[in-house]
Formats: C-alpha cells, sequence, structure tokens
C-alpha cells in the first residue's frame, strides 16, 4: 500500500478511489511499535516508505481496510492515516481478522466491504 501511495500521483491516471489493505503509516512506525525494537535503537530506523506523507500528494479517495486484530500492523496505523486526511481517507474496520486473514477467509466480510466501496465509487 505504501508503494502505491507512492507511486499513485505519477502515475497521473483517472481513478475514482483506492482500495488499501491492512496500510501501515510508515517502515519507522512499523518497526518501532512497542515490543519490536528498542527505543535506544530506533534512531537506526529509515523514514522510508512514509505513507503519511504520501497522502499529502493524493487526490483519489483512498478506502483503508483495516482489522483490529491484526498483529503485524496494527489498527492504529489505518486510524493515523485516516486522522492524517480524513476529507480524503474512510476508515472501514473488519473485526477478528489477522493480518493476512483479512483478504485470505471469505466468511469475514472482506469481499463485501470491497464489493460496497466499488459500488460507493461508482455513484459518486
Amino acid at each position: 500500500s505504501a508503494v502505491l501511495l507512492q507511486a499513485l500521483p505519477e502515475a497521473k491516471c483517472l481513478l475514482d478511489g483506492v482500495i488499501l489493505c491492512e496500510p501501515f503509516a510508515s517502515i519507522r512506525e512499523l518497526i518501532c511499535c512497542p515490543g519490536r525494537l528498542p527505543r535506544p535503537l530506533r534512531f537506526l530506523v529509515a523514514n522510508i516508505l512514509d505513507s503519511t506523507k504520501a497522502l499529502a500528494r493524493q487526490s483519489a479517495r483512498i478506502h483503508l481496510l483495516h482489522s483490529a486484530a491484526d498483529e503485524l500492523v496494527p489498527l492504529r496505523h489505518a486510524e493515523l492515516l485516516h486522522q492524517r486526511s480524513p476529507d480524503l481517507t474512510t476508515l472501514h474496520q473488519l473485526a477478528g481478522h489477522s493480518h493476512n486473514a483479512i483478504w485470505q477467509k471469505s466468511d469475514g466480510g472482506y469481499v463485501a466491504a470491497v464489493v460496497s466501496i466499488i459500488r460507493e465509487m461508482s455513484h459518486e
């Protein structure tokens, strides 16, 4: 998702919206989450792939799909992205999914959420 946010403005294509699944705010935020990297070493992590900064260059609507049960990328990352650009983003929370299970399980509402977003975008 971070790579897409970096590339999207340069693609110069007309998109009404983009769906990002389990996005992270930045590599630094992801690696420096509590319990991952000791605080004294955090300065070693370069702030690359910063999705929060990339949002400032976006014009397409961005839909963020995330689960509170995601153990790799905490929901806090999607919340940070949404707080950074509340007028540009919509946060869709799905319950009870681990990181990749959000799209691997057809019973968890993921497909329904994506279909709903596509329908919403097609009526805008």
